[in-house]
């Protein structure tokens, strides 16, 4: 991440969000249509896009991971995948915060659990009809047999080339103890540094594909006549107007 962005600066945090964006762009064009600057009106690829957001920071040990299907009728399928062993939580927020402004026809949900509280808050907070907070630690069972219930019906698709995302559902571990059933994270040999995080992101996207199922939008009237709508993108003199880009608009001190 220090490579990429540079170290964290809250005298220099639009600069370094310019730098996320573009690179988000870049590397996942099949979510955005066009090229370019990512103030540009940018129009998803994909209609229908469901977001599990899995998080970890610690900079060792879980993965942070950003899953998206395509909803396709009963079906998912997966096409993207964002994982990232890190403790910047400057880059989590700014890649998920990116990723619900940009892409207007995403439902998406995160753990709120533990690390990924105060993130998933202000994501549920600012875009409320796009986003649910998922209390993993008390909605793991239902998680994992809804997960399963999919990947059984084959309701849940993945390209077989990429055998650490397969592998990371199959090391999923349901154990009876006493009187219920619980999941455990076995290992992954294809990527030893998750575990189980691809999978479980991977229900968080079918939770939020199961769960929020409406929104509500809204219109604003600008004094020149131009309306803007939250379910629409901007056009580019708009987002030209109201983006944040340090090299059009410069902060007064």
């Amino acid at each position: 991440m220090l490579r990429l962005f540079g170290e964290f600066d809250p005298n220099t945090q639009s600069n370094r969000e310019y730098k996320i964006h573009s690179f988000l762009q870049e590397k996942f064009p099949n979510l955005f249509s066009g090229s370019g600057s990512p103030i540009q009106n940018q129009k998803s690829k994909i209609k229908n896009v469901r977001l599990g957001f899995d998080v970890a920071a610690s900079g060792q040990g879980d993965l942070a991971a950003f899953y998206f299907d395509e909803s396709k009728g009963s079906e998912l399928w997966l096409r993207a995948l964002l994982t990232a062993r890190t403790e910047d939580w400057d880059f989590l927020k700014t890649a998920l915060f990116f990723f619900l402004r940009r892409l207007p026809s995403i439902k998406a949900a995160g753990d709120e659990s533990g690390l990924g509280r105060q993130i998933c808050w202000e994501a549920a907070k600012q875009y409320s009809g796009r986003f649910l907070s998922v209390n993993f630690t008390s909605k793991k069972s239902d998680l994992g047999f809804s997960l399963m219930n999919q990947l059984s019906v084959a309701e849940k698709r993945f390209p077989k080339s990429e055998q650490d995302i397969a592998a990371d559902f199959f090391a999923l571990r349901k154990v009876f103890t006493g009187s219920k059933w619980i999941f455990t994270e076995g290992r992954n040999t294809f990527n030893p540094v998750s575990h189980c995080d691809i999978a479980w992101a991977g229900a968080l996207a079918s939770f939020a594909h199961i769960e929020n199922k409406g929104s509500i939008g809204c219109a604003v009237l600008m004094e020149d006549g131009t309306v803007l709508h939250s379910d629409r993108p901007r056009s580019r003199e708009q987002e030209l107007l109201l983006s944040d880009d340090p090299r059009i608009w410069r902060r007064l001190r």
